[in-house]
């Protein structure tokens, strides 16, 4: 088949094709990326629904105001907050300003206090007694040497900073000057307090008499310093510019706080998905396999990003159409009505593009895609925090700081979403004029600058993610290839061999031997540290994109998308490799044929079964016309029955190319492997063909006898020592003996077996066999980790001691196990080993549970000292210079030359004198048109410009001034009135004298200080909020061990060897307590060290103690609980997390804000807290703001009664002063906070101590017990059971108690259901005390839910099991003592190592102290393991692993040991069967198909003899001469003719004398011989074949009777035909 390497745009559409399939395929997580933005903007919608916009289709005019009207004001100063006492102070004095004051004084009618300077006039207005002056006035302090008045008179004004004329006593955050502001943080379409004539407030100059103490200072001034006294001042009024006809909309303002974290959740899930979805390519290695086979790295991410985009558009799209759609009848009113679409889009563009390269960033740092996504989606979280910690402080940030934090892209799409929406509420919404211009003068940050800081975010992401990739891949590559091993010996070296086309090469080796290593090299992924390699003549190191357009890959695991179907893994992989797209419907026709997955060619991988999966992964390998294939254990995890369907299709596939495979399996090696190499350590021992290798390093023949129940070992070594002299016997194990015969001794082989057939009675021998060294007994001697164990030196202490082959542990029986007391004080020590050794081997992860509280601890103080609230609001002198924005003044003529006073013309001309030659640009429109019309008009054109630029004006009529100011802006009334002053001083004084005004006000009262403490913007609500977002992680640190260990079954483990229950989990939490306790002792001595006033003494901080200590108890038993719900330890840490969060942080947040007084919703609140005070992390962040409301609170009750008492409780004095006590139960008492968290504690616990003791199981089973019908029992198709099966039921269902005591093992009628299905259905069987019982089936047949019930992890729905009399189902605690359990997949921890694990099992079981080094070093070394006992369980190989979990299972004797799989990655099943069992049972479908000892089963099941023949080498080719008829072929005298027909001498010599024989293969001089009957004896046949050998150019030969495995598959057929028979049904 031809392939040619395809262009990128082919690569890059096939990528792009599979991306959107697999999207296709998860429809539901793809529907939920396009509806979870749908759905937040579809809420944005509702909510701007809430409140219809008002049109208000008329201007709206205001009355003009007087200046003079103190009298008015003092009648209406009873309603307002605070006493006034009606006189102003004013500094210096004595003075020039004396007069003055004295004169406005009358005008006011107020009496004057004099203070000789400013900083006197300070103290008098801040600390002064009560009731204080109604305001402060301070000149310059230089005014007091002067002789006169100075013609520029410079003063301030000085109010408390509180608005007296304020709504509420608490409203003094929003209700105040105002005087770091030009403009209002928030402005919104319409007029600022449209129904104000006086403007309103805040800050409410008007109103709060400031404009008249302006007037009456200014008036007098002008008075005094007026050059013609006769000159007749104008009056003066204030009037406020009209507003034209608009929408008024107030719930603007309200989407304004939420809408950035809208756009945060619509855009969290895609990314999670995405993040997920990009690592699962590449932890199961799919990704490093595209790129082996010719993918370039750039086009995966091209790809990648392509796919994500095009959803995020689409996305984006569907946004902007709900938040652009008027969805609101009779409006034109939308989410964002004056944004333009395009801009709108672009900017979710732009933040989508930043996503996606974040989620690219994520995805390098994890190899799981579990973790991956649960990190991505807490970090995208995170990035959102710093936008939370500055938008209150937003005012008082620079641009820098604003930058600096927009570095977080979610930060700045916060920021962006801000401005826009104060574009929408200045009216103009945000357009492309607009991008870069700020919403007001106040703010240098525009939306612009967001769109900068987002592409640089996602340059910096992108940067990341390469980056870090690149240097994963750098790492992995030298941890690969250059790995240094103790012994100083590296992962590969010298590896020199050959391949050849139409062969099969096969390596073998240990783990950790080097075979991955060398087709990772091969394939490219490492490169080779020194020599090279040649594939189709192309260099590895040269030209590795030519090695790999050839290449195919099946690695260890499976190269499938869970996703795709068996058709669309044919058509990527073949399309991949460079197959022409005309080809792939042939290909994928060939290549589901042969791998006989026609009827799942539409199925999609996910669904297949391990067989066909492993099958689809090498049809993965070969498609595409593949000349070199590398296979990495292609049958791993197998069955029998689907590897040999697998060596099939690799024997028939090998034709035309070069096939490197590698294997466990040493059969598999033999059957498939042209040639083998075997290495050791990184080096090649041996290479050549399976029969090279047996002669060369093998060592004969073996002969297995199988032994009667009266078999006497002696004389039958005797009889076979006649014929070979020296003979030992090899192997005494279970009902088999066996002997090894030397190779040269062959020729007495059939009078020594004659012998054997004539006494076998006698000597108890019931069958015998006779076969060649096996593949095995060539890798253990040349490549096994036992033979280097063997030959090493061992390390530890024991090389003194002498062990047998056999494992004996009679040590364990010479003294009694611990019990009691000193048992129980055994296991608890072992679990606080257990515990220690973990957390001292997860030290970064204990160092970051103290890390991220400590953090947060101290940004929550960085960011309350940086961001405090400022107490002193800024002096606010009026101008035009801080408007930087062209501001626009408009002035009237309204005075007639010939009729009015010529002052009305000189004031006018001043008025415009004013504003030449400025030092900042600025406007000035001079009209005679009516002020309201000529503002209208201009507003009318442009209102936005009309709001922000538009701000004083003036109407000079002949005997009246109308100064006008526009409300929108904060100051312009003193502005507009100080424009007009100026005017008429310049106009009657000279041009040299002015006027300028300062409004300065007073520093916040200690009591308004602390009500702006009590919402939000201070250091103890940073704690409340930080302390409990940094606790939700620690807390949820302590989940990811016990998820592991249950996952794992090492918890199970646990407690098979002995714990209980209770010392399980008091052990965990008093551990897990100590930890936190440190952790909480950091977070102490953290707030020490910051010494922050009400968090710095040894009391305050010991009640925070108190708060962390009761949360920690609360906690913990939830975590425990949590932990039951989640099977992946990432996923279970971050939703612990975010649940912590939500209840911690968000509950509180919500209760927060419905205590804000003027909602009138404390009811609601303290309802709510009653109810979230069940959430230990509401309760934490409840109990710290109370202690902070306390630490405010408590110096101000001290100062006004005896605090705690009952006078303190006084209607007068606030409520928190009433609160007996920082423990009291009352609110906001702390006391209520640590009763609920511990009651919480012990109910918690309490239901995790029910539940693992499963007290209410066992009941839910009794009861469903007395209810469950009968099972029925299944019968074989012939009507009736096996007779064994049938006979072991009797035997079982007729025992006695005494009976069933006198058995190890009981098993009666043993039955378990899942819902309605029946896995195991009424076991029945015994086994006897020194007997081995094993248990055959495929996956899915019941075994290991048949050990499950046997080590008490499942419950038996029905029948009974006893181990040694003591019923499991009612006594499982007292049969935990006396079983061990290897289960199916290592129960172990990872992080001990394998002494530790070999102590605390010893210690579990009671084993003394004293005898735990010993016993553990013997089991290390028998059973080979011993050169990695100190080492860590993860650094293990498999086959390791399951050493060290046999012997876990054989501490402390038991009586019986279950062994699920124990050589699983070490061997064949079928061999430990046949060489350990001394009965066995099949099990297909939950029940038991045969029982009895093997050679019984092969007696009563196997059908013939297995002969297979090995030509001499010269004679290999005449295989393929053999012809298919059965006459003979006589000798020749011709060489040649000798050649050509060897093979079919051979073949005619085996059908002439075993006539029901089959040629099932001939291949490479091996011929294979079927022989169904035959009435020959052994030792006729080996007679037969010695004969042979002798005359018929044989190299060797074996004969044997059919193995048991494939007596198994011979049953197993019958799992599958049913497994078939119910997907028909289903589909």
């Amino acid at each position: 088949m031809e392939t040619s390497s395809p262009r990128n745009w082919s690569k890059f559409s096939l990528l792009m094709w599979k991306n959107m399939l697999l999207k296709w395929r998860h429809k539901f997580s793809s529907l939920l990326e396009i509806l979870v933005p749908v759905f937040m903007c579809s809420l944005l919608v509702i909510i701007r629904s809430l409140s219809e916009p008002e049109t208000f289709p008329n201007p709206l005019t205001y009355q003009r105001l007087p200046l003079q009207y103190m009298e008015e004001f003092r009648y209406n100063a009873s309603n307002f907050i605070d006493l006034i006492d009606w006189r102003i102070a004013y500094s210096p004095s004595p003075s020039p300003m004396d007069p003055l004051m004295e004169e406005m004084s009358q005008m006011l009618n107020v009496s004057l206090t004099r203070v000789p300077n400013a900083q006197n006039l300070s103290d008098l207005m801040q600390i002064g007694p009560r009731p204080r002056p109604f305001a402060g006035i301070v000149f310059r302090d230089e005014y007091a040497s002067l002789g006169a008045l100075p013609d520029h008179l410079d003063y301030t004004i000085r109010f408390p900073a509180e608005l007296r004329t304020r709504r509420n006593q608490d409203d003094v955050l929003s209700s105040n000057w105002q005087t770091g502001r030009l403009f209002p943080e928030f402005q919104s379409i319409g007029p600022r307090n449209r129904n104000s004539s006086d403007g309103g407030i805040p800050p409410g100059y008007y109103r709060e008499g400031f404009a008249a103490i302006q007037h009456a200072v200014s008036i007098t001034f002008i008075e005094m310093k007026k050059t013609n006294p006769s000159t007749i001042i104008p009056d003066i009024f204030l009037q406020r510019l009209p507003y034209p006809p608009f929408t008024l909309d107030v719930l603007l303002e309200v989407i304004a706080l939420i809408i950035p974290f809208m756009i945060l959740a619509s855009f969290i899930v895609p990314c999670i998905n995405n993040v997920k979805f990009i690592t699962v390519e590449k932890e199961k290695q799919l990704k490093e396999v595209m790129k082996i086979m010719g993918l370039p790295n750039w086009l995966h991410w091209t790809a990648w990003f392509c796919k994500i985009m095009i959803f995020f558009m689409i996305s984006i799209t569907l946004m902007v159409i709900l938040l652009k759609v008027s969805w609101y009848r009779d409006t034109y009113i939308a989410v964002f009505t004056h944004t333009q679409w395009t801009v709108l889009w672009f900017y979710l563009f732009i933040y989508s593009i930043a996503t996606t390269t974040f989620c690219f960033m994520m995805s390098t740092f994890f190899s799981k895609a579990n973790t991956a996504a649960a990190v991505a989606g807490l970090l995208f979280f995170i990035f959102y925090v710093p936008f939370t910690f500055t938008e209150q402080n937003y005012d008082m940030l620079s641009l820098a700081d604003k930058l600096l934090v927009s570095i977080f892209h979610n930060t700045a799409m916060s920021f962006g979403f801000l401005l826009i929406m104060k574009h929408e509420g200045a009216g103009q919404g945000l357009s492309w004029n607009n991008l870069f211009t700020p919403v007001t003068i106040d703010d240098d940050l525009t939306v612009g600058h967001t769109v900068i800081m987002m592409i640089v975010t996602t340059f910096i992401y992108l940067a990341i993610a390469l980056y870090v990739e690149k240097f994963t891949d750098m790492l992995e590559s030298r941890r690969r290839t250059s790995k240094v091993y103790s012994n100083k010996k590296v992962a590969l070296q010298g590896l020199t061999m050959n391949m050849f086309e139409d062969e099969i090469t096969v390596l073998l080796g240990h783990n950790g031997a080097g075979k991955t290593t060398a087709m990772s090299m091969l394939t490219g992924m490492f490169p080779p540290t020194s020599g090279t390699a040649m594939v189709n003549n192309r260099d590895i190191r040269m030209d590795i994109e030519g090695v790999r357009d050839s290449l195919g890959l099946c690695p260890q695991h499976n190269i499938l998308f869970d996703s795709l179907t068996v058709r669309e893994h044919i058509i990527f992989y073949s399309r991949l490799k460079g197959l022409d797209k005309k080809d792939v419907e042939a290909e994928v026709k060939k290549y589901v044929g042969i791998l006989e997955l026609e009827k799942k060619i539409n199925a999609m991988a996910k669904t297949l079964s391990g067989g066909m999966k492993r099958k689809l992964s090498v049809g993965v390998a070969l498609c595409g016309g593949s000349k070199v294939v590398l296979c990495d254990e292609p049958t791993s995890g197998m069955d029998p029955a689907a590897r040999r369907a697998l060596w099939d299709l690799l024997q028939a596939e090998k034709k035309g190319r070069t096939i490197l495979l590698s294997t466990h399996f040493m059969d598999e090696a033999d059957i498939l492997g042209d040639r083998i190499g075997i290495l050791y350590d990184g080096e090649l021992k041996c290479y050549g063909s399976s029969f090279f290798l047996k002669k060369t390093f093998g060592m004969g023949y073996h002969l297995i006898c199988v032994k009667g129940p009266h078999c006497n070992t002696y004389e039958i070594t005797n009889l076979l020592d006649r014929f070979v002299p020296g003979i030992k016997v090899e192997n005494d194990i279970g009902t088999e003996l066996s002997y090894q015969l030397p190779d040269n001794a062959s020729k007495h082989f059939q009078p020594m077996l004659k012998e054997l057939e004539e006494h076998s009675s006698k000597l108890g021998v019931e069958s015998y066999g006779i076969s060649l060294t096996t593949l095995d007994e060539v890798f253990m001697k040349v490549g096994s980790d036992y033979n280097a164990s063997e030959n090493g030196k061992t390390n530890g202490s024991i090389e003194h001691m002498n062990y047998g082959s056999e494992i004996s542990l009679e040590s364990g029986d010479s003294t009694p196990l611990l019990t009691g007391a000193n048992l129980a004080i055994n296991q608890w020590r072992a679990m606080f080993m257990k515990k220690i050794f973990y957390t001292l081997r997860n030290w970064i992860l204990f160092l970051l549970q103290n890390l991220i509280p400590v953090a947060f601890l101290v940004m929550s103080i960085l960011v309350a000292r940086t961001f405090s609230v400022n107490w002193v609001l800024p002096p606010k002198t009026f101008s035009f210079e801080p408007y930087t924005n062209n501001p626009v003044t408009i002035v009237e003529r309204n005075y007639n030359l010939d009729t009015d006073p010529e002052l009305a013309s000189s004031i006018f001309n001043e008025y415009v004198a004013l504003f030449e030659n400025p030092p900042t640009e600025r406007t000035l429109i001079q009209t005679e048109m009516p002020m309201e019309y000529k503002a209208l008009d201009e507003a009318e054109r442009n209102i936005v410009a009309f709001n922000s630029r538009y701000l004083v004006g003036a109407t000079i009529s002949g005997n009246e001034i109308t100064a006008w100011f526009n409300n929108q802006p904060l100051h312009t009334i003193p502005l507009s009135l100080d424009v007009v002053y100026n005017a008429i001083l310049r106009a009657t004084c000279g041009q040299q004298c002015g006027i300028t005004l300062t409004n300065h006000p007073i520093p916040f009262t200690y009591e308004s200080r602390l009500v702006i403490l009590s919402v939000g913007n201070n250091m103890g609500f940073q704690l409340a909020i930080n302390v409990t977002f940094a606790m939700a992680f620690v807390a949820s640190f302590f989940i990811l061990f016990y998820i592991k260990e249950r996952m794992s079954r090492a918890k199970l483990l646990q407690f098979v060897s002995g714990v209980n229950v209770y010392t399980f989990w008091f052990t965990a939490l008093i551990w897990d307590y100590f930890t936190y306790l440190i952790t909480a002792c950091l977070m102490i001595a953290t707030l020490a060290a910051f010494q922050e006033e009400g968090w710095a003494e040894g009391p305050e901080l010991g009640r925070v103690f108190v708060l962390l200590v009761f949360f920690g108890f609360a906690v913990m038993p939830i975590i425990y609980l949590f932990s039951m719900l989640f099977h992946v330890p990432s996923s279970g840490f971050t939703n612990s997390a975010m649940i912590g969060i939500f209840t911690g942080v968000a509950f509180f947040n919500v209760v927060f804000v419905l205590r804000i007084p003027s909602l009138e919703l404390v009811h609601v609140a303290d309802g709510m807290t009653w109810a979230f005070l069940l959430f230990p992390h509401f309760a934490l962040s409840n109990g710290l703001s109370n202690l902070n409301t306390l630490n405010t609170f408590i110096p101000l009750c001290n100062t006004l009664c005896n605090w705690p008492s009952e006078e303190c409780c006084m209607p007068q004095l606030p409520d928190q002063c009433c609160v007996q006590g920082y423990f009291d139960f009352t609110d906001p008492g702390i006391g209520r906070d640590l009763v609920y968290m511990a009651v919480v504690g012990v109910i918690m616990f309490g239901i995790l101590l029910i539940k693992e003791t499963r007290v209410l199981e066992g009941v839910f089973y009794r009861g469903k017990k007395a209810i469950e019908a009968p099972i029925p029992e299944t019968e074989e198709e012939s009507g009736l059971l096996d007779s064994d099966v049938q006979a072991e039921k009797n035997r079982i269902r007729e025992m006695t108690l005494a009976d069933i005591e006198n058995h190890n093992l009981i098993l009666k009628d043993m039955t378990k259901y899942y819902g309605k299905f029946l896995a195991v259905n009424q076991l029945c069987v015994g086994v006897d005390a020194g007997s081995c019982f094993g248990l055959l089936g495929v996956n899915g047949a019941g075994k290991t839910s048949t050990f499950k019930m046997l080590t008490g992890d499942e419950m038996i729905s029905r029948g009974e099991a006893w181990v040694r009399g003591i019923s499991i189902k009612s006594d499982m605690k007292s049969v935990h003592q006396i079983i061990g359990y290897c289960p199916q997949f290592d129960a172990l921890l990872d992080d001990l190592t394998g002494r530790e694990t070999l102590y605390i099992f010893c210690l579990l079981r009671g084993i003394s102290t004293q005898r735990m080094k010993g016993l553990s070093e013997q089991l290390a070394v028998e059973l080979n393991f011993m050169q990695h006992i100190d080492k860590k369980v993860k650094e293990y190989s498999g086959g390791n692993k399951r050493k060290l979990s046999t012997a876990v299972s054989l501490i402390g004797n038991p009586s019986v040991v279950y062994l699920d799989e124990p050589t699983t990655g070490n061997g064949s099943s079928m061999e430990e069967c046949e060489a350990l069992c001394s009965r066995l049972a099949i099990m297909v479908n939950g029940e038991f198909k045969c029982l009895g000892s093997t050679q019984h089963l092969k007696n009563k099941f196997s059908k013939g003899y297995i002969l297979v023949i090995q030509l001499k080498r010269e004679f290999e080719d005449s295989i393929s001469l053999i012809d298919n008829a059965s006459g003979s072929s006589d000798a020749t005298d011709n060489p040649e003719e000798e050649l050509k027909g060897a093979a079919q001498r051979v073949k005619n010599y085996v059908l002439t004398h075993f006539t029901t024989a089959i040629l099932r293969e001939a291949y490479q001089g091996r011929m294979t011989f079927y022989i169904p009957t035959t009435h020959l004896t052994w030792s006729s046949m080996f007679g037969l074949m010695e004969n042979a050998k002798e005359t018929l150019n044989i190299e060797s030969y074996s004969l044997s009777q059919t193995s048991l495995e494939q007596v198994f598959l011979t049953f197993t057929k019958k799992q599958r035909e049913e497994d078939e028979k119910k997907s028909k049904k289903t589909s």
